[in-house]
């Protein structure tokens, strides 16, 4: 900037506003930058993500367990735990009996934290899952796996080497009539629709 002879330099105008603008735009943010901080503080904040229990009572989500295990096929029926398959006939009344929800055997079990670890594929080799597919009865904790997994990314410390943010989309949210109604649907009315809605405001 000592190069020109005073702040009146025609000069000095021109790159001062430009550096205005470049300091304007780096207070504000990219475009990309301001969506993930829309969407962790309105889409994904604590309140958003809660559980409610079948009482009506809500549950933070650092308080949601969830039972996973690693099926080598999606059509095995095998039945992985005989204790818990007696445990319900013997309470035939109870949730878990109505739901047919068992406790699978430790060593099909994964905790959360590995869900997307690398894994042993059928041809020997260790690779890591870019698909997963979540199955399982109404009721048992699909949709508050889903949560939970959100919840981890986006307020702690889980996967943030993995991936650059999770977006969650309910599959459900297509079938919607307005949705529906839409020729030509695509992601980005997908993304409008989910996480910058007129009824949550603008971006």
């Amino acid at each position: 900037m000592n190069k020109f002879y005073g702040p009146d330099d025609p000069g000095y105008v021109s790159v001062t506003g430009v550096l205005d603008i470049l300091l304007c735009d780096i207070h504000n943010g990219r475009p990309i930058e301001k969506a993930d901080h829309w969407i962790r503080s309105h889409c994904y904040s604590m309140t958003e993500l809660q559980i409610e229990r079948l009482s009506g009572v809500l549950l933070p989500m650092n308080r949601c367990y969830i039972n996973l295990a690693i099926l080598e096929r999606p059509d095995d029926k095998t039945s992985h735990s005989a204790e818990a398959v007696g445990a319900q006939k013997a309470s035939p009344f109870s949730l878990l009996a109505r739901l047919k929800v068992e406790t699978p055997e430790k060593t099909i079990q994964v905790t959360l934290p590995t869900l997307f670890e690398p894994r042993k594929a059928r041809d020997g080799t260790e690779k890591r899952p870019r698909r997963i597919l979540i199955r399982g009865r109404a009721g048992v904790g699909k949709t508050t796996l889903c949560k939970k997994i959100v919840y981890e990314f986006t307020h702690g410390e889980k996967w943030r080497d993995l991936f650059d943010r999770v977006l969650w989309v309910p599959l459900r949210n297509l079938k919607r009539n307005e949705r529906r109604g839409i020729a030509g649907y695509d992601m980005q009315h997908l993304f409008r629709h989910e996480y910058f809605s007129h009824s949550q405001g603008e971006v």
